[in-house]
Protein backbone atom coordinates (compact mmCIF):
# COMPACT_ATOMS: atom_id res chain seq x y z
CA UNK A 1 0.00 0.00 0.00
CA UNK A 2 1.62 3.34 -0.97
CA UNK A 3 1.29 5.99 1.74
CA UNK A 4 0.92 9.45 1.15
CA UNK A 5 1.80 12.45 3.18
CA UNK A 6 -1.16 13.79 5.89
CA UNK A 7 -2.81 16.51 5.03
CA UNK A 8 -2.48 19.70 7.52
CA UNK A 9 -5.30 20.76 9.78
CA UNK A 10 -8.56 20.56 7.81
CA UNK A 11 -11.73 22.60 9.32
CA UNK A 12 -15.29 21.43 8.93
CA UNK A 13 -16.25 17.69 8.28
CA UNK A 14 -14.38 15.82 5.30
CA UNK A 15 -15.93 14.29 2.59
CA UNK A 16 -14.46 11.48 0.79
CA UNK A 17 -13.10 11.66 -2.98
CA UNK A 18 -13.33 7.89 -3.58
CA UNK A 19 -14.72 6.68 -6.61
CA UNK A 20 -17.14 4.08 -4.84
CA UNK A 21 -17.54 4.94 -1.23
CA UNK A 22 -18.91 7.96 0.53
CA UNK A 23 -18.63 9.11 4.06
CA UNK A 24 -22.03 8.29 4.90
CA UNK A 25 -21.27 4.65 4.09
CA UNK A 26 -19.27 4.51 7.64
CA UNK A 27 -21.26 3.27 10.58
CA UNK A 28 -18.69 3.22 12.78
CA UNK A 29 -18.13 7.35 12.87
CA UNK A 30 -19.65 9.01 15.80
CA UNK A 31 -19.76 10.85 18.88
CA UNK A 32 -20.01 7.74 21.28
CA UNK A 33 -20.61 7.94 24.77
CA UNK A 34 -17.44 9.13 26.92
CA UNK A 35 -13.78 9.80 24.65
CA UNK A 36 -11.71 7.05 25.45
CA UNK A 37 -8.58 9.18 25.25
CA UNK A 38 -9.56 11.29 28.57
CA UNK A 39 -12.29 9.01 30.18
CA UNK A 40 -12.51 5.54 29.30
CA UNK A 41 -14.44 3.31 27.69
CA UNK A 42 -17.83 3.73 28.20
CA UNK A 43 -20.02 2.18 24.96
CA UNK A 44 -22.88 2.01 27.24
CA UNK A 45 -24.62 4.90 29.61
CA UNK A 46 -25.24 2.73 32.79
CA UNK A 47 -21.36 1.21 33.55
CA UNK A 48 -18.75 3.79 34.15
CA UNK A 49 -15.76 4.38 31.83
CA UNK A 50 -13.41 1.72 31.57
CA UNK A 51 -9.28 2.83 31.32
CA UNK A 52 -7.99 0.80 28.48
CA UNK A 53 -4.20 0.33 28.51
CA UNK A 54 -1.86 -1.20 25.85
CA UNK A 55 -1.33 -4.37 25.92
CA UNK A 56 -4.64 -5.32 26.74
CA UNK A 57 -6.18 -8.38 28.24
CA UNK A 58 -8.84 -8.45 25.14
CA UNK A 59 -10.75 -11.06 27.58
CA UNK A 60 -11.27 -8.18 30.24
CA UNK A 61 -14.88 -8.61 31.97
CA UNK A 62 -15.00 -5.78 34.15
CA UNK A 63 -18.80 -5.84 34.50
CA UNK A 64 -20.21 -9.25 33.85
CA UNK A 65 -21.39 -7.71 30.88
CA UNK A 66 -21.82 -9.73 27.41
CA UNK A 67 -22.62 -6.73 25.79
CA UNK A 68 -19.55 -4.78 26.62
CA UNK A 69 -17.43 -7.80 26.10
CA UNK A 70 -19.08 -7.36 22.49
CA UNK A 71 -18.36 -3.97 22.35
CA UNK A 72 -14.75 -3.97 23.18
CA UNK A 73 -14.66 -6.70 20.28
CA UNK A 74 -16.19 -4.39 17.71
CA UNK A 75 -13.40 -1.43 18.44
CA UNK A 76 -16.26 0.86 19.37
CA UNK A 77 -13.57 2.61 21.42
CA UNK A 78 -12.59 3.99 18.03
CA UNK A 79 -15.78 5.32 16.98
CA UNK A 80 -15.33 8.97 18.75
CA UNK A 81 -11.72 8.69 17.73
CA UNK A 82 -12.99 8.88 14.03
CA UNK A 83 -14.89 11.79 14.70
CA UNK A 84 -12.72 13.90 15.55
CA UNK A 85 -10.22 12.87 12.84
CA UNK A 86 -12.61 13.52 10.37
CA UNK A 87 -14.70 16.09 11.42
CA UNK A 88 -12.12 18.47 14.04
CA UNK A 89 -8.58 17.60 12.35
CA UNK A 90 -6.76 14.75 10.85
CA UNK A 91 -4.66 14.19 13.86
CA UNK A 92 -2.03 11.80 13.58
CA UNK A 93 -1.94 10.75 16.85
CA UNK A 94 -5.85 9.95 16.42
CA UNK A 95 -4.71 7.62 13.75
CA UNK A 96 -1.95 6.44 16.22
CA UNK A 97 -4.46 5.58 18.64
CA UNK A 98 -6.25 3.51 15.70
CA UNK A 99 -3.34 1.84 14.43
CA UNK A 100 -2.86 1.05 18.43
CA UNK A 101 -5.85 -0.61 19.05
CA UNK A 102 -5.49 -2.42 15.61
CA UNK A 103 -1.92 -3.89 16.29
CA UNK A 104 -2.67 -4.98 20.04
CA UNK A 105 -6.23 -6.53 18.84
CA UNK A 106 -3.54 -8.22 16.03
CA UNK A 107 -1.08 -9.73 18.69
CA UNK A 108 -3.65 -10.92 20.99
CA UNK A 109 -5.58 -13.36 18.51
CA UNK A 110 -3.99 -13.75 15.01
CA UNK A 111 0.03 -13.58 16.86
CA UNK A 112 -0.52 -15.27 20.42
CA UNK A 113 -4.17 -16.77 19.35
CA UNK A 114 -5.79 -16.23 23.02
CA UNK A 115 -9.05 -17.03 21.65
CA UNK A 116 -10.94 -14.61 23.09
CA UNK A 117 -14.57 -15.08 23.15
CA UNK A 118 -15.88 -12.22 20.63
CA UNK A 119 -12.95 -12.27 18.63
CA UNK A 120 -14.72 -13.45 15.64
CA UNK A 121 -18.64 -12.59 16.79
CA UNK A 122 -20.43 -12.26 13.54
CA UNK A 123 -21.41 -8.58 14.16
CA UNK A 124 -18.03 -7.62 15.81
CA UNK A 125 -16.29 -9.09 13.29
CA UNK A 126 -18.33 -6.49 10.28
CA UNK A 127 -18.00 -3.96 12.22
CA UNK A 128 -14.05 -3.87 12.69
CA UNK A 129 -14.21 -4.68 8.85
CA UNK A 130 -15.57 -1.32 8.52
CA UNK A 131 -12.72 0.23 10.92
CA UNK A 132 -10.19 -1.45 8.73
CA UNK A 133 -11.89 -0.34 5.50
CA UNK A 134 -11.91 3.23 6.40
CA UNK A 135 -8.47 2.93 7.80
CA UNK A 136 -7.35 2.08 3.66
CA UNK A 137 -9.71 4.76 2.94
CA UNK A 138 -8.53 7.98 4.74
CA UNK A 139 -5.05 6.35 4.03
CA UNK A 140 -5.82 6.62 0.42
CA UNK A 141 -7.00 10.25 0.47
CA UNK A 142 -3.95 11.31 1.78
CA UNK A 143 -5.41 12.10 5.21
CA UNK A 144 -2.83 9.67 7.05
CA UNK A 145 -0.46 6.70 6.34
CA UNK A 146 0.47 3.56 7.95
CA UNK A 147 4.19 3.60 8.64
CA UNK A 148 6.28 0.23 7.12
CA UNK A 149 6.29 -1.50 10.12
CA UNK A 150 2.50 -2.04 10.15
CA UNK A 151 1.92 -2.48 6.70
CA UNK A 152 1.83 -6.61 6.91
CA UNK A 153 -0.18 -6.45 10.10
CA UNK A 154 -3.02 -4.15 8.84
CA UNK A 155 -3.17 -6.54 5.42
CA UNK A 156 -3.04 -9.79 7.51
CA UNK A 157 -6.35 -8.10 9.36
CA UNK A 158 -7.52 -7.47 6.17
CA UNK A 159 -7.54 -10.26 4.65
CA UNK A 160 -8.66 -12.40 7.46
CA UNK A 161 -11.84 -10.47 7.76
CA UNK A 162 -12.67 -10.93 4.19
CA UNK A 163 -11.72 -14.48 4.70
CA UNK A 164 -14.39 -14.98 7.10
CA UNK A 165 -16.84 -12.58 6.19
CA UNK A 166 -17.21 -14.53 2.53
CA UNK A 167 -17.30 -18.39 4.39
CA UNK A 168 -21.31 -18.64 3.84
CA UNK A 169 -21.08 -20.44 7.27
CA UNK A 170 -20.03 -17.63 9.30
CA UNK A 171 -22.82 -15.58 8.08
CA UNK A 172 -25.40 -14.95 10.77
CA UNK A 173 -28.76 -16.28 9.53
CA UNK A 174 -30.27 -13.03 12.13
CA UNK A 175 -29.99 -9.07 12.23
CA UNK A 176 -25.82 -9.27 12.44
CA UNK A 177 -25.60 -10.17 9.19
CA UNK A 178 -26.13 -6.71 8.36
CA UNK A 179 -23.34 -5.71 9.59
CA UNK A 180 -21.62 -8.18 8.27
CA UNK A 181 -22.13 -8.17 4.62
CA UNK A 182 -21.89 -4.22 4.93
CA UNK A 183 -18.60 -4.27 6.35
CA UNK A 184 -17.31 -7.09 4.02
CA UNK A 185 -18.71 -4.64 0.96
CA UNK A 186 -16.73 -1.53 2.53
CA UNK A 187 -13.64 -3.66 3.15
CA UNK A 188 -13.43 -4.75 -0.19
CA UNK A 189 -14.47 -1.54 -2.46
CA UNK A 190 -11.81 0.33 -0.32
CA UNK A 191 -8.99 -2.55 -0.42
CA UNK A 192 -9.46 -4.58 -3.20
CA UNK A 193 -6.36 -6.53 -2.67
CA UNK A 194 -7.54 -8.01 0.17
CA UNK A 195 -9.89 -10.58 -1.43
CA UNK A 196 -8.84 -13.11 -3.30
CA UNK A 197 -10.50 -12.68 -6.47
CA UNK A 198 -13.06 -10.28 -8.07
CA UNK A 199 -16.47 -11.47 -7.68
CA UNK A 200 -17.41 -10.15 -4.20
CA UNK A 201 -18.84 -7.51 -5.45
CA UNK A 202 -22.16 -9.22 -7.08
CA UNK A 203 -21.91 -12.10 -4.14
CA UNK A 204 -22.26 -9.57 -1.56
CA UNK A 205 -24.76 -8.51 -3.18
CA UNK A 206 -27.04 -11.14 -3.81
CA UNK A 207 -26.04 -11.71 -0.45
CA UNK A 208 -27.51 -9.01 0.90
CA UNK A 209 -30.94 -9.13 -1.18
CA UNK A 210 -31.57 -13.01 0.12
CA UNK A 211 -31.08 -11.65 4.15
CA UNK A 212 -33.47 -8.95 3.61
CA UNK A 213 -35.81 -11.16 2.28
CA UNK A 214 -35.46 -13.93 5.24
CA UNK A 215 -35.43 -10.97 7.23
CA UNK A 216 -38.30 -9.79 6.45
CA UNK A 217 -41.72 -11.97 5.74
CA UNK A 218 -45.28 -12.60 5.59
CA UNK A 219 -46.40 -9.08 5.51
CA UNK A 220 -43.21 -7.30 5.55
CA UNK A 221 -42.99 -8.18 9.29
CA UNK A 222 -39.24 -8.96 10.66
CA UNK A 223 -38.70 -12.73 11.65
CA UNK A 224 -36.49 -12.46 14.73
CA UNK A 225 -39.85 -12.07 17.20
CA UNK A 226 -39.69 -8.15 18.47
CA UNK A 227 -41.21 -5.01 17.37
CA UNK A 228 -37.97 -3.26 18.52
CA UNK A 229 -35.89 -5.59 16.21
CA UNK A 230 -37.87 -4.96 13.63
CA UNK A 231 -37.68 -1.26 13.80
CA UNK A 232 -33.76 -1.67 14.28
CA UNK A 233 -33.32 -3.91 11.36
CA UNK A 234 -35.42 -1.66 8.92
CA UNK A 235 -33.20 1.53 10.27
CA UNK A 236 -30.39 -0.46 9.59
CA UNK A 237 -30.50 -1.56 6.42
CA UNK A 238 -31.63 1.87 5.27
CA UNK A 239 -28.45 3.21 6.59
CA UNK A 240 -26.87 1.56 3.86
CA UNK A 241 -26.76 2.80 0.60
CA UNK A 242 -28.38 1.14 -2.07
CA UNK A 243 -25.45 2.40 -4.37
CA UNK A 244 -23.48 0.12 -3.27
CA UNK A 245 -25.28 -3.28 -4.08
CA UNK A 246 -26.37 -1.79 -7.37
CA UNK A 247 -27.53 -5.35 -9.03
CA UNK A 248 -30.59 -5.28 -5.80
CA UNK A 249 -31.04 -1.90 -5.01
CA UNK A 250 -34.65 -1.40 -6.55
CA UNK A 251 -35.88 -4.96 -5.01
CA UNK A 252 -34.30 -4.06 -1.29
CA UNK A 253 -35.74 -0.91 -1.53
CA UNK A 254 -39.44 -1.73 -2.53
CA UNK A 255 -38.98 -4.60 0.49
CA UNK A 256 -37.83 -1.87 3.07
CA UNK A 257 -40.44 0.60 2.33
CA UNK A 258 -43.46 -2.23 3.27
CA UNK A 259 -41.89 -2.73 6.47
CA UNK A 260 -40.66 0.78 6.97
CA UNK A 261 -44.83 1.26 6.99
CA UNK A 262 -45.32 -1.75 9.36
CA UNK A 263 -43.45 -0.06 12.61
CA UNK A 264 -46.76 2.39 13.66
CA UNK A 265 -48.59 -0.79 14.13
CA UNK A 266 -46.06 -1.76 16.49
CA UNK A 267 -46.29 1.64 18.58
CA UNK A 268 -48.46 1.80 21.15
CA UNK A 269 -50.30 5.04 21.71
CA UNK A 270 -48.51 6.31 24.17
CA UNK A 271 -45.36 6.09 21.69
CA UNK A 272 -43.76 3.07 23.20
CA UNK A 273 -42.55 -0.12 21.98
CA UNK A 274 -45.10 -2.79 21.99
CA UNK A 275 -42.80 -4.85 24.68
CA UNK A 276 -43.18 -8.16 22.54
CA UNK A 277 -40.10 -10.26 22.59
CA UNK A 278 -36.56 -8.52 23.31
CA UNK A 279 -38.53 -5.01 23.10
CA UNK A 280 -37.98 -1.46 24.77
CA UNK A 281 -38.00 2.18 23.98
CA UNK A 282 -39.20 4.80 21.98
CA UNK A 283 -41.48 3.88 18.57
CA UNK A 284 -42.54 5.13 15.72
CA UNK A 285 -45.62 7.44 15.14
CA UNK A 286 -47.66 7.15 11.77
CA UNK A 287 -46.41 9.77 9.50
CA UNK A 288 -47.92 12.72 9.05
CA UNK A 289 -51.72 13.07 7.02
CA UNK A 290 -50.69 9.62 6.55
CA UNK A 291 -53.12 7.58 8.94
CA UNK A 292 -55.09 4.19 7.87
CA UNK A 293 -58.85 4.35 6.76
CA UNK A 294 -61.28 4.14 9.58
CA UNK A 295 -62.90 0.81 10.35
CA UNK A 296 -64.87 1.61 12.49
CA UNK A 297 -66.21 3.96 15.91
CA UNK A 298 -66.51 2.95 19.42
CA UNK A 299 -69.78 3.45 21.44
CA UNK A 300 -68.55 6.96 22.51
CA UNK A 301 -67.46 7.97 19.09
CA UNK A 302 -63.40 7.04 19.15
CA UNK A 303 -62.36 6.11 15.26
CA UNK A 304 -61.17 2.22 15.42
CA UNK A 305 -58.34 1.25 13.30
CA UNK A 306 -56.83 -2.19 12.10
CA UNK A 307 -54.24 -4.11 10.25
CA UNK A 308 -54.15 -7.91 9.78
CA UNK A 309 -50.52 -8.79 10.15
CA UNK A 310 -51.47 -12.10 11.18
CA UNK A 311 -49.24 -14.16 8.59
CA UNK A 312 -46.28 -11.91 9.63
CA UNK A 313 -47.41 -12.79 13.56
CA UNK A 314 -49.35 -9.64 14.79
CA UNK A 315 -52.94 -8.35 14.88
CA UNK A 316 -53.75 -4.67 15.66
CA UNK A 317 -56.75 -2.52 16.77
CA UNK A 318 -56.54 0.69 17.83
CA UNK A 319 -57.56 4.78 17.91
CA UNK A 320 -56.91 6.36 15.15
CA UNK A 321 -53.46 7.94 15.98
CA UNK A 322 -55.58 11.88 15.75
CA UNK A 323 -57.47 10.94 18.82
CA UNK A 324 -56.95 12.29 22.00
CA UNK A 325 -54.55 10.86 24.32
CA UNK A 326 -57.11 10.57 27.01
CA UNK A 327 -59.17 8.21 24.94
CA UNK A 328 -56.58 6.34 23.38
CA UNK A 329 -56.62 2.35 22.74
CA UNK A 330 -54.82 -0.25 21.36
CA UNK A 331 -54.97 -4.42 21.50
CA UNK A 332 -52.11 -5.99 19.89
CA UNK A 333 -52.13 -9.89 19.65
CA UNK A 334 -48.50 -11.91 19.30
CA UNK A 335 -48.59 -14.29 17.52
CA UNK A 336 -44.67 -14.25 16.31
CA UNK A 337 -42.20 -17.35 16.77
CA UNK A 338 -40.05 -17.73 13.44
CA UNK A 339 -36.75 -17.95 15.22
CA UNK A 340 -37.15 -19.90 18.86
CA UNK A 341 -33.93 -17.88 19.27
CA UNK A 342 -32.29 -14.78 19.72
CA UNK A 343 -34.88 -12.37 20.63
CA UNK A 344 -37.89 -14.37 20.37
CA UNK A 345 -39.75 -14.65 24.24
CA UNK A 346 -42.60 -17.31 24.64
CA UNK A 347 -45.45 -14.43 24.09
CA UNK A 348 -47.44 -16.56 21.36
CA UNK A 349 -50.83 -15.72 21.61
CA UNK A 350 -50.11 -13.16 24.32
CA UNK A 351 -51.04 -9.71 24.04
CA UNK A 352 -50.80 -6.37 25.48
CA UNK A 353 -53.89 -3.83 25.91
CA UNK A 354 -53.55 -0.23 26.06
CA UNK A 355 -57.10 1.76 27.76
CA UNK A 356 -58.69 5.24 28.39
CA UNK A 357 -54.91 6.60 27.37
CA UNK A 358 -52.39 3.97 29.75
CA UNK A 359 -51.15 1.14 29.85
CA UNK A 360 -53.36 -1.81 31.54
CA UNK A 361 -52.12 -5.66 30.94
CA UNK A 362 -48.62 -5.39 29.76
CA UNK A 363 -46.10 -7.76 28.17
CA UNK A 364 -42.68 -8.15 30.23
CA UNK A 365 -40.17 -6.75 27.53
CA UNK A 366 -36.52 -7.67 27.21
CA UNK A 367 -34.72 -6.71 30.25
CA UNK A 368 -30.97 -8.11 29.08
CA UNK A 369 -29.23 -10.44 27.39
CA UNK A 370 -26.52 -11.50 29.94
CA UNK A 371 -27.32 -15.84 30.66
CA UNK A 372 -28.83 -15.75 33.81
CA UNK A 373 -32.17 -16.56 36.06
CA UNK A 374 -33.44 -13.20 35.09
CA UNK A 375 -32.82 -13.73 31.56
CA UNK A 376 -34.46 -17.03 31.51
CA UNK A 377 -37.68 -15.57 33.47
CA UNK A 378 -38.57 -12.77 30.97
CA UNK A 379 -38.22 -15.05 27.74
CA UNK A 380 -39.82 -17.68 29.65
CA UNK A 381 -43.82 -18.15 29.54
CA UNK A 382 -44.47 -17.01 32.99
CA UNK A 383 -43.65 -13.74 32.78
CA UNK A 384 -46.32 -13.08 29.78
CA UNK A 385 -50.01 -13.10 29.23
CA UNK A 386 -50.51 -16.70 28.10
CA UNK A 387 -51.24 -20.24 29.05
CA UNK A 388 -49.34 -22.51 30.72
CA UNK A 389 -48.34 -25.66 33.08
CA UNK A 390 -48.11 -24.93 36.70
CA UNK A 391 -44.72 -26.66 37.25
CA UNK A 392 -43.18 -26.48 33.64
CA UNK A 393 -41.45 -23.08 32.34
CA UNK A 394 -41.48 -23.16 28.80
CA UNK A 395 -38.66 -21.74 26.74
CA UNK A 396 -38.85 -20.36 23.59
CA UNK A 397 -36.75 -23.21 21.60
CA UNK A 398 -40.23 -25.52 22.93
CA UNK A 399 -42.40 -23.62 20.31
CA UNK A 400 -43.41 -25.17 17.58
CA UNK A 401 -44.21 -25.13 14.75
CA UNK A 402 -41.80 -22.24 13.54
CA UNK A 403 -43.75 -19.15 12.01
CA UNK A 404 -47.08 -17.16 13.21
CA UNK A 405 -49.30 -18.67 15.99
CA UNK A 406 -52.37 -16.72 14.69
CA UNK A 407 -54.75 -18.13 12.06
CA UNK A 408 -56.85 -15.26 11.51
CA UNK A 409 -58.46 -11.86 12.09
CA UNK A 410 -62.09 -10.84 11.26
CA UNK A 411 -64.14 -7.67 12.20
CA UNK A 412 -68.32 -8.75 13.64
CA UNK A 413 -70.44 -5.93 14.00
CA UNK A 414 -68.57 -3.31 16.74
CA UNK A 415 -65.82 -6.03 17.59
CA UNK A 416 -62.85 -7.88 16.52
CA UNK A 417 -61.62 -11.39 16.67
CA UNK A 418 -58.48 -12.82 16.19
CA UNK A 419 -57.66 -16.36 16.77
CA UNK A 420 -54.25 -18.69 16.86
CA UNK A 421 -52.67 -21.37 18.42
CA UNK A 422 -49.56 -23.06 19.44
CA UNK A 423 -47.60 -26.18 20.89
CA UNK A 424 -44.96 -25.89 23.29
CA UNK A 425 -42.46 -28.56 24.31
CA UNK A 426 -44.66 -31.78 22.69
CA UNK A 427 -46.85 -31.92 25.52
CA UNK A 428 -48.58 -28.65 25.50
CA UNK A 429 -51.44 -27.20 22.93
CA UNK A 430 -53.35 -24.15 23.29
CA UNK A 431 -55.62 -22.26 21.24
CA UNK A 432 -56.90 -19.04 22.20
CA UNK A 433 -59.97 -16.92 20.65
CA UNK A 434 -59.90 -13.24 21.26
CA UNK A 435 -62.84 -10.92 21.16
CA UNK A 436 -62.46 -7.46 21.45
CA UNK A 437 -64.48 -4.46 21.45
CA UNK A 438 -62.86 -1.70 21.84
CA UNK A 439 -63.64 1.03 24.70
CA UNK A 440 -66.19 -1.86 26.29
CA UNK A 441 -64.07 -5.51 26.91
CA UNK A 442 -61.66 -7.68 25.49
CA UNK A 443 -63.43 -11.88 25.47
CA UNK A 444 -60.94 -14.29 25.99
CA UNK A 445 -61.92 -18.02 25.16
CA UNK A 446 -59.28 -20.77 25.65
CA UNK A 447 -58.81 -24.13 25.28
CA UNK A 448 -55.67 -26.56 26.56
CA UNK A 449 -55.14 -29.73 25.56
CA UNK A 450 -51.62 -31.51 27.46
CA UNK A 451 -50.65 -34.72 28.34
CA UNK A 452 -48.48 -33.58 31.41
CA UNK A 453 -51.18 -34.67 34.00
CA UNK A 454 -50.14 -30.40 35.30
CA UNK A 455 -52.21 -28.25 36.19
CA UNK A 456 -52.80 -24.88 33.84
CA UNK A 457 -52.65 -21.72 34.33
CA UNK A 458 -53.54 -18.52 32.49
CA UNK A 459 -51.48 -15.12 34.11
CA UNK A 460 -52.07 -11.97 33.45
CA UNK A 461 -49.76 -9.24 33.99
CA UNK A 462 -51.18 -5.42 35.11
CA UNK A 463 -49.07 -2.39 34.49
CA UNK A 464 -47.38 -1.52 38.00
CA UNK A 465 -49.34 1.47 38.72
CA UNK A 466 -52.47 -0.28 38.65
CA UNK A 467 -53.55 -1.98 42.17
CA UNK A 468 -55.93 -5.59 42.10
CA UNK A 469 -58.16 -7.12 44.30
CA UNK A 470 -59.30 -10.23 44.33
CA UNK A 471 -63.42 -10.75 44.85
CA UNK A 472 -63.74 -14.45 44.50
CA UNK A 473 -63.36 -15.64 40.91
CA UNK A 474 -62.54 -12.09 39.32
CA UNK A 475 -60.06 -9.47 39.87
CA UNK A 476 -60.83 -5.90 40.20
CA UNK A 477 -58.51 -3.65 38.79
CA UNK A 478 -57.46 0.07 39.83
CA UNK A 479 -55.70 3.25 38.84
CA UNK A 480 -55.93 6.50 41.58
CA UNK A 481 -58.55 4.37 43.54
CA UNK A 482 -61.00 4.19 40.19
CA UNK A 483 -61.64 0.92 38.61
CA UNK A 484 -59.91 0.63 35.33
CA UNK A 485 -61.17 -2.89 34.62
CA UNK A 486 -62.44 -6.13 35.83
CA UNK A 487 -61.63 -9.46 34.83
CA UNK A 488 -63.75 -12.58 35.62
CA UNK A 489 -62.89 -16.38 35.19
CA UNK A 490 -65.76 -18.43 33.83
CA UNK A 491 -64.39 -22.03 35.58
CA UNK A 492 -66.27 -23.37 38.51
CA UNK A 493 -62.68 -24.99 39.40
CA UNK A 494 -60.60 -21.77 38.99
CA UNK A 495 -58.19 -20.80 41.93
CA UNK A 496 -57.21 -16.87 41.80
CA UNK A 497 -54.07 -15.50 43.12
CA UNK A 498 -51.90 -11.99 43.24
CA UNK A 499 -48.02 -11.91 42.85
CA UNK A 500 -46.49 -8.93 42.56
CA UNK A 501 -41.99 -8.93 42.91
CA UNK A 502 -41.21 -12.44 43.97
CA UNK A 503 -38.62 -14.06 43.40
CA UNK A 504 -39.52 -17.43 45.85
CA UNK A 505 -40.60 -20.14 45.66
CA UNK A 506 -40.94 -18.70 42.05
CA UNK A 507 -39.75 -15.82 39.96
CA UNK A 508 -43.04 -13.67 39.05
CA UNK A 509 -44.51 -10.53 39.08
CA UNK A 510 -42.02 -8.40 37.66
CA UNK A 511 -41.66 -6.35 34.04
CA UNK A 512 -38.33 -4.50 32.25
CA UNK A 513 -39.51 -1.04 30.98
CA UNK A 514 -36.14 -0.59 30.02
CA UNK A 515 -32.08 -2.50 29.46
CA UNK A 516 -31.17 -4.76 32.95
CA UNK A 517 -34.31 -2.37 34.49
CA UNK A 518 -36.91 -4.53 36.20
CA UNK A 519 -39.88 -3.57 38.02
CA UNK A 520 -42.49 -5.58 40.15
CA UNK A 521 -45.80 -5.72 38.93
CA UNK A 522 -48.86 -7.40 39.48
CA UNK A 523 -49.36 -10.64 38.13
CA UNK A 524 -53.39 -12.55 38.46
CA UNK A 525 -52.24 -16.35 38.12
CA UNK A 526 -55.25 -18.43 37.23
CA UNK A 527 -54.75 -22.36 38.12
CA UNK A 528 -57.19 -24.65 36.54
CA UNK A 529 -57.60 -28.35 36.52
CA UNK A 530 -55.37 -30.56 34.28
CA UNK A 531 -56.01 -30.20 30.55
CA UNK A 532 -58.06 -30.78 28.71
CA UNK A 533 -59.70 -27.44 30.28
CA UNK A 534 -61.58 -24.66 28.70
CA UNK A 535 -62.21 -21.39 30.51
CA UNK A 536 -63.80 -17.90 29.49
CA UNK A 537 -62.15 -14.78 30.49
CA UNK A 538 -63.97 -11.53 30.45
CA UNK A 539 -62.21 -7.97 30.90
CA UNK A 540 -64.22 -5.64 31.14
CA UNK A 541 -62.57 -1.95 30.84
CA UNK A 542 -63.78 0.71 32.95
CA UNK A 543 -66.65 1.39 35.39
CA UNK A 544 -67.74 -0.01 38.90
CA UNK A 545 -67.98 -4.04 38.62
CA UNK A 546 -71.61 -5.20 39.16
CA UNK A 547 -71.95 -7.21 42.73
CA UNK A 548 -71.22 -10.50 43.00
CA UNK A 549 -74.20 -12.96 42.30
Amino acid sequence: MSASKPKTKRPGRYRFQHTVLQRNDFQVVSAERGQPLEAGFQPRADLPPYPLAYPLDWTIDPHGDRNWRFQLHAWRMLNPVWRRFLDVAPDPALFDNVLEVLRDWHRAHMVEGIGSEYAWNDMATGLRAQHLALVKTVVDEGLARIPDADQAMFDALAREHVRRLRDPEFLSKMNHAIFQLHGLRLLCAAHPGAADDPGEETETSLRMRDLVHSQFGADAVHTEDSPFYHHFAVLRFRKIRPGLYPLVADDITALLAEAAAVTPWLTLPDGRFAAIGDSEGEGLAFPEGAAPPVRGHTPDGVPVIARDLCAGGYAIVRSHPETPPERAFMLIVSGSSWRGIGHDHVDELGFELFDRGRPLLVDSGKYAYEADEWRTYFVGDRSHNVAGLAETVFRPADTSPRGSALTGMSQVGGAWVVSGAVERGGVFRHSRHFMYAPGEQLLLLDQVESGSGEAVELRFHFHEDVAVELDGNRAIARREGAVVATLAVDHADAALSLHRGESEPVVLGWRSPSYRERVPCTCLRVRLPAAPVRVATRITLGGEPAPMP
